[in-house]
């Protein structure tokens, strides 16, 4: 009898410490959730701004190349068929990641241009 009493203090003595145990452990997990959370979502607003800034610069390049290849192409009055080839693709890539007006303009008048081989 002495021995199932000692038993059930010893469970009960157990249950009692473990709680603390399991609430501080709940409780690291989700601090460290949370954390995990904060972080990537910093990392995924740095990636997002990267990923702009990329693109402003590649159509800043792609704009530039555009444009001096095409005011060349305008002021010599023909453009060649592997010219006109590159153009379309330079403006393939410009128009699809937003480029303006002005980019369009040259193409377009470029693109009018007599073939012709040098």
């Amino acid at each position: 009898m002495w021995l199932s009493n000692l038993k059930e203090g010893i469970d009960l003595t157990s249950q009692i410490l473990s709680a603390p145990i399991v609430v501080t452990s709940l409780a690291f997990c989700w601090k460290w959730f949370k954390h995990k959370r904060e972080m990537d979502k910093e990392k995924l607003e740095n990636l997002q701004n990267t990923d702009r800034l990329l693109t402003e610069a590649v159509k800043a390049l792609l704009h530039n190349k555009i444009y001096d290849n095409c005011t060349h192409y305008i002021e010599r009055g023909y453009i060649t068929t592997g010219e006109k080839d590159d153009l379309d693709y330079l403006y393939g890539g410009y128009s699809g990641i937003g480029g303006n007006s002005t980019g369009e303009w040259l193409y377009l008048n470029a693109s009018k241009l007599p073939i012709r081989e040098k």
